[in-house]
């Protein structure tokens, strides 16, 4: 067989990919025309595999409009094969661990599943099978019909989806870029068995796909793995799709939607420009990034800082492969300044077209691509998505470096030359989702592994604990400040005061004014970000490493000198409010908030992170500063520094920058646990959605508690899986033939004090009653019957492996030492955990689900729910 080799040969300095790459990546075009490209990343026992099939929705022909790549990706992922049946796929993605989905957009299909390194070759002999041998049995057809038949029905309730879907419609007359990834509701009921067969032997054709895996192994050896995996595969012949090119746009186009409920308006300002392959993506990029990329850039710093007419605002250049670029912006704001906010955007817009951007702003916005090029690429998955799609979309999986080379040849003149080439009224689309009365919302809304080093530990005289980690493989540093707070700190009457003071806290301190840490952090391409929990608060912070010493003067100026100005108080006070007034706008952060008030009744972990709007709507600048000086307190601080750092050098300056924090600060409140429910309780809330949903929550127990800790872990593996859907409720609701639901899923809430074991479900509302009812069986079960040896094996697998995901990043390992070292168990207490997940039995099983599957608090929402409070 004779295959066509190749190798990167641009320097990679630049390329974020160097920096988890032990070798360069190694590609491989096979006779068939199947392209094939490996990397090794030893920065955890991980692999990551992607398939991505160069089809999606503005391929699909005589199709257009039915959404059949969607639909495809539902029957391709986990579907029935000629070598396996759908139940024994769903054996092996529990042994790999369950970290396995698809997605469609409008010019690909991507299927990816990540694993431990050493199941690489089953994982890329399932994914193999399932490009080659699908059979589309028809009762899966039947069932994934219906399972897209729901998503389009709860796409009717989400803001975003609605007004993303219009835009795209309205901004293109006859590129199929108009139509909807997942469809329309009429042309999907007309598809067939004999559809999928079709479009399948047309386009999942091995001259049509890009095979990327990238891991901890060595790259010859899974190279001949996909060799002989997808090698067999046969050429065919793929017609050509002509896309129509879209005409010049005539005049400015707008379109509004009301809908009733909306706490907020939410808007696109989309321009025409130009696709990828086009040399003005560059300056196009710059000049988004000078817009909206961080609090100093022009539109945030602008519309949401100073003259306050938005709640959240960004910009983006999208540029695809095949055509149909576009300059976009989005913005919410209260919906009584939505004409001002308009204004006010054109108006920076235009500005772009006057004068030149600064030396400042256009080296800021260089450096900001460059940072988050390597912060993209930490993980294998992220290294694998990288390599596939620059291989699909532009046939040179060093892309990226020519990409950031032409970024950095971007002038002034360049910027201001795009935006009086594209930004012009009638080249411009404005779309709109208000709320049903336009212009009556209250002001009130207004608002090779190197092995990285073992983590160091060290109490500073002050009390305050520092965690220390070297981490060479990736050219950055993260920085962590976690305190005991959060939600169970609150005094009673201010909810959310731990979240307001955490993102106040970044606003400013007695030396640096919020544009200055702003204006540095942009300038870096950095990133800071607030935090605050239901058991802790604190910042965290991500630089590249030469930037080190820079961030942690600013990090330890804000824990130690945070002035809470009265101006900066009243922006995210004014933000606060306003997400709470969109809170219900979405109905899975509705019925959550539902729930968490009915079940703990007399705890304050029944209020969400944002507290509510009567509570914040009192707080005061004063607040803050007082909770500040209470909670943001040496002795009860885990500082964590991880990544390529000198370890001695980084123990001198932390030393140095925290060495006169003291500060007495309050006791920690002395909480009684909440009362579990004595008997089940059913609470009804009838919503104008047409999707009904449920929440439930069984007693719960504490982090602290391992006794129970770990058997229960596994027993939400066993029942929902973790992170990717499984287990016995998905397989109840959506397995087999059946598509009782959208979602459901289980998870463990564990506190200081006892949580909840959750569930929750979404379904159309003739559905519901079937739904809970099967629900309440399952669990039922779980309480009466051990588990079998299978299935416990497999829920343990899932466990370890999406615990080995989870923990990839400098960020994510440093939180998670950080917390478990707050909350008192150790630094280093994640280390058993694969140990004490594997130790669980059967019988551990069946006593935490008969110790806490008793008595249960469910909420219920959708159209005539009154009668489930009955």
């Amino acid at each position: 067989m004779t295959r066509f080799r190749y190798f990167l040969t641009l320097p990679l300095l630049i390329l974020g990919l160097n920096a988890t790459m032990a070798n360069e990546p190694l590609v491989e075009v096979l006779d068939n025309g199947i392209r094939l490209v490996v990397a090794e990343n030893h920065v955890a026992p991980v692999a990551a595999l992607r398939v991505y099939v160069n089809t999606g929705s503005i391929h699909e022909a005589e199709y257009m409009g039915s959404g059949i790549s969607h639909i495809f990706e539902h029957l391709v992922s986990g579907g029935t094969t000629k070598n396996r049946t759908e139940a024994e796929i769903g054996e092996i993605l529990d042994r790999l661990g369950g970290a396995s989905n698809a997605y469609t957009t409008r010019d690909h299909t991507a299927y990816y599943l990540t694993t431990d390194a050493g199941k690489i070759g089953t994982a890329i002999d399932l994914m193999a099978d399932w490009m080659i041998n699908c059979t589309f049995p028809d009762n899966e057809v039947q069932r994934e019909l219906g399972v897209v038949m729901e998503e389009l029905y709860k796409g009717r309730e989400e803001p975003m989806r609605i007004l993303h879907q219009t835009f795209a419609e309205t901004m293109w007359q006859l590129h199929p870029a108009r139509y909807p990834v997942i469809g329309y509701e009429p042309l999907v009921r007309k598809l067939t068995r004999d559809d999928f067969v079709n479009y399948y032997n047309r386009m999942y054709v091995p001259n049509n796909m890009v095979v990327a895996c990238v891991g901890d192994f060595k790259a010859a050896e899974v190279m001949q793995m996909l060799r002989d995996a997808f090698g067999p595969m046969e050429r065919r012949t793929i017609e050509p799709v002509v896309l129509p090119e879209e005409p010049p746009q005539l005049g400015q186009k707008v379109r509004f939607i009301e809908k009733e409920g909306l706490g907020a308006a939410y808007f696109n300002i989309g321009f025409h420009t130009v696709a990828l392959q086009h040399p003005d993506l560059y300056a196009l990029d710059v000049m988004s990034y000078v817009l909206s990329r961080g609090a100093s850039s022009r539109l945030v710093k602008s519309l949401r800082e100073e003259k306050r007419l938005v709640n959240s605002i960004y910009s983006y250049s999208a540029t695809p492969s095949y055509g149909a670029g576009s300059f976009v912006v989005h913005a919410v704001a209260p919906d009584a300044q939505y004409e001002e906010a308009l204004t006010a955007i054109f108006e920076e817009l235009y500005r772009m077209r006057e004068g030149l951007i600064t030396d400042t702003e256009l080296e800021r916005a260089k450096q900001q691509k460059i940072a988050d090029d390597i912060l993209g690429s930490q993980t294998a998955e992220d290294a694998a998505a990288e390599l596939g799609l620059n291989l699909l979309t532009t046939g040179n999986v060093a892309f990226n470096a020519y990409y950031l080379e032409g970024i950095q040849k971007v002038t002034a003149e360049d910027v201001r030359r795009v935006a009086r080439k594209y930004l012009f009224d009638g080249n411009s689309t404005i779309v709109a989702l208000r709320p049903e009365t336009a212009g009556a919302v209250e002001e009130q809304q207004a608002a090779a592994r190197e092995e990285a080093a073992p983590v160091r530990k060290l109490v500073l005289d002050n009390g305050m604990t520092v965690l220390i980690k070297r981490n060479p493989n990736v050219p950055l540093v993260n920085l962590q400040a976690v305190f005991l707070g959060g939600v169970r700190t609150e005094p009673e009457g201010k909810a959310g005061l731990s979240n307001l003071t955490a993102s106040t806290m970044l606003r400013g301190t007695t030396s640096r004014t919020r544009e200055e840490i702003d204006t540095l952090f942009d300038s870096i391409g950095g990133r800071l970000s607030p935090s605050s929990g239901n058991n802790s608060l604190g910042l965290a912070c991500e630089v590249l490493a030469k930037d080190f010493d820079t961030a942690l003067d600013v990090v330890s100026d804000i824990l130690q000198n945070a002035s809470f100005p009265e101006n900066e108080f009243t922006t995210v006070h004014r933000n606060v409010l306003s997400a709470l007034g969109r809170l219900d706008d979405d109905w899975q952060s509705q019925i959550s908030r539902l729930f968490r008030e009915a079940y703990f009744t007399d705890h304050p972990y029944q209020y969400t992170t944002l507290g509510t709007s009567q509570s914040v709507e009192k707080l005061t600048p004063a607040d803050t500063k007082a909770y500040y000086n209470g909670f943001i307190v040496p002795e009860r601080c885990v500082f964590t520094i991880f990544g390529d750092i000198d370890e001695e050098a980084a123990m001198a300056r932390v030393k140095e920058a925290f060495g006169g924090f003291t500060r007495a600060g309050e006791s920690m409140p002395e909480l009684a646990p909440p009362a579990p429910p004595r008997e089940d309780q059913r609470i009804g809330h009838a919503t104008s959605r047409q999707i009904s949903a449920l929440y439930m929550g069984y007693p719960g127990t504490t982090i602290d508690n391992q006794e129970d800790y770990y058997p229960l872990i596994v027993l939400d593996s066993v029942l929902s899986g973790i992170g990717f859907p499984g287990g016995r409720l998905h397989g109840a609701l959506r397995g087999g033939d059946k598509d009782l639901v959208y979602l459901v899923h289980a998870w463990n809430f564990f506190g200081l004090e006892p949580g909840f074991f959750g569930i929750m479900a979404a379904s159309s509302p003739d559905k519901m009653e079937t739904v809970e009812e099967i629900i309440l069986n399952i669990m039922g079960e779980i309480r009466e019957s051990p588990v079998g040896e299978e299935e416990l094996s497999k829920a343990k697998t899932i466990c370890v492996t999406m615990e080995h995901l989870s923990r990839q990043t400098n960020g994510e390992m440093a939180l998670q030492s950080a917390l478990d070292e707050l909350y008192g168990l150790g630094y280093d207490h994640s280390r058993q955990y694969e140990e004490k997940i594997n130790a669980v039995t059967a019988e551990d099983l069946l006593r935490v689900a008969r110790k806490y599957l008793t008595n249960y608090v469910m909420v219920r929402t959708g159209p005539n729910q009154q009668a489930a409070a009955e």
